[in-house]
């Protein structure tokens, strides 16, 4: 099975930027570290008066980390030589969601359960799928599924549930296309938890508040 090929430094123009540490103090080579960034908040997103706990994601053990995965047409899972991602996966997911929704201005407080917010939603989710994927042919695209949940703290209910996925496929096998296909399915991804989140939630407090607690 031919290697992908590892290139230094993306293009300044990616959305997803390149930087170089050194680790272990070894002497090897310094691994590629990846960031991928939050897209903007789409502009049609609902606005709502309530407040949410985005939860930090969680995943089976393979994903949750900073190695860039990939599952060969075989199915065979493994791990991109020399490079990582900035942060674990589940960081990266929980960071961005935030990010987004906070600069939305679209909702009326946010943060994560740490901070002692009392929301009336908490965000919950379970990383499916963060990875390369290698199809017949050898075209490889970059997938990540998102499970997510709203639970309504007062009432101890789940008030809807729902997956997200997306893929996008790599222009060809080089590091700077494979990241460029991550940042597509990232975005996506994101920008689609957000969105659901501000419309089932708002949805259920229309339909139906949460009862105040004791």
């Amino acid at each position: 099975m031919r290697r992908l090929p590892i290139l230094a430094i993306l293009a300044a123009s990616l959305l997803a930027a390149c930087i170089r540490v050194n680790v272990g103090g070894t002497g090897g080579e310094a691994p590629a570290i990846y960031r991928l960034s939050a897209p903007a908040p789409p502009p049609d997103l609902p606005r709502v008066n309530w407040q949410l706990v985005v939860d930090r994601p969680t995943a089976a053990r393979e994903l949750d980390g900073q190695r860039i995965l990939w599952i060969d047409a075989a199915g065979r899972l493994s791990a991109l030589p020399r490079v990582q991602w900035s942060d674990r996966t589940p960081d990266l997911l929980q960071g961005a969601i935030l990010e987004v929704l906070e600069r939305s201005g679209a909702i009326g407080g946010i943060d994560r359960p740490e901070s002692g917010l009392r929301g009336d939603y908490v965000l919950l989710s379970e990383i499916r799928g963060f990875e390369l994927r290698e199809e017949a042919g050898r075209t490889l695209s970059a997938r990540i599924a998102l499970g997510l949940r709203l639970l309504a703290p007062a009432r101890n209910r789940i008030v809807a549930a729902t997956l997200i996925e997306a893929s996008a496929p790599a222009s060809d096998r080089s590091e700077t296309a494979l990241v460029r296909a991550f940042q597509q399915a990232f975005g996506e991804v994101v920008t689609k938890a957000a969105a659901w989140t501000l419309s089932v939630g708002e949805a259920n407090r229309v339909s139906g508040p949460p009862a105040p607690g004791p």
